[in-house]
């Protein structure tokens, strides 16, 4: 095999810093969609009275019958969490992506 089969072909400086400014927008929308979650002010739940409906449903006898319970809404979840640290991650990811970039454009 010949040397200039494992070459690669050197990328050019404009395309890195293309890459550098992407990786740099990408960073700060994860900053800022993590930030959204922390800051973001609990949607107010539906009170307890609002998601239960009972009604009174009276018989042909003119007696009225048990209650019957309306449509509940399942029991929320808070993954607030599960978010931040995803955001993490992501930006853990995306820093060792711009590192490799600025070790790329150092190495001669």
């Amino acid at each position: 095999m010949s040397a200039s089969n494992h070459t690669q072909a050197p990328q050019s400086l404009s395309n890195l810093n293309g890459h550098l400014t992407a990786v740099i927008i990408l960073i700060c929308v994860v900053i800022a969609l993590v930030a959204a979650v922390v800051v973001e002010p609990d949607l107010g739940e539906p009170d307890q009275a609002a998601q239960i409906a009972t009604t009174v449903t009276p018989s042909p006898l003119g007696t009225p019958l048990p209650t019957e319970v309306g449509a509940v809404a399942p029991p929320s979840v808070n993954i607030n969490k599960v978010i931040i640290l995803g955001g993490f991650l992501v930006l853990i990811v995306l820093l060792a992506v711009l590192r490799e970039i600025f070790w790329y454009k150092q190495k001669p």
